[in-house]
């Protein structure tokens, strides 16, 4: 059982509606008013999951998917541009994102904890960091840009995700969610 990811409180009420959807153990901090879950399972177990999903019940070269993808590169790119940005997509997956950002012009790696995905990636020509993300690790470079699209919800602990991704930010770096 997880306290608050936010505040750190124990004190938390779950949330009965969230039930109905099959999401039961979802729970509100009764300090700061953060939904999370509680009961988590380990980064190790939710790679083992994704493992299965690759391919056939998800893929992220799906047009409803890839579109999300386009959407965020565009975004990025109107606000803030691509240009001689340097990038690591955590979460890497197949490599939609990887290649929208090659396509531009720029070095992109991925993370991604399958090594099926890594070794099918690194043979299509992207740096690929083989690990799964856990708070306190070290960094594996420097970046312009860290990416976590569609991913920080499957983390099992979202704030040290987060405070891992800033670890790999050149300053002045920026971090996409």
């Amino acid at each position: 059982m997880h306290d608050c990811d936010l505040c750190g409180s124990d004190k938390a009420t779950e949330l009965p509606q969230a039930k109905k959807y099959g999401s039961g153990g979802v729970y509100v901090c009764d300090r700061c008013g953060f939904v999370y879950v509680r009961e988590r399972r380990s980064p190790e177990e939710v790679a083992a999951e994704w493992d299965k999903f690759y391919g056939t019940a998800y893929s992220a070269n799906w047009p409803g998917i890839k579109a999300r993808l386009y959407y965020v590169a565009e975004w990025f790119d109107q606000n803030y541009g691509w240009q001689g940005k340097s990038v690591l997509d955590i979460g890497a997956g197949e490599g939609a994102f990887l290649k929208i950002v090659r396509d531009r012009g720029e070095i992109a790696s991925g993370l991604d904890p399958s090594e099926e995905n890594c070794l099918n990636l690194e043979a299509d020509g992207f740096p690929m960091f083989h690990r799964l993300v856990k708070a306190g690790d070290p960094p594996v470079g420097k970046f312009d840009v860290v990416t976590l699209l569609w991913t920080l919800e499957n983390t099992t602990d979202c704030i040290g995700v987060l405070k891992w991704a800033c670890s790999n930010l050149v300053e002045g770096g920026r971090i996409v969610v």
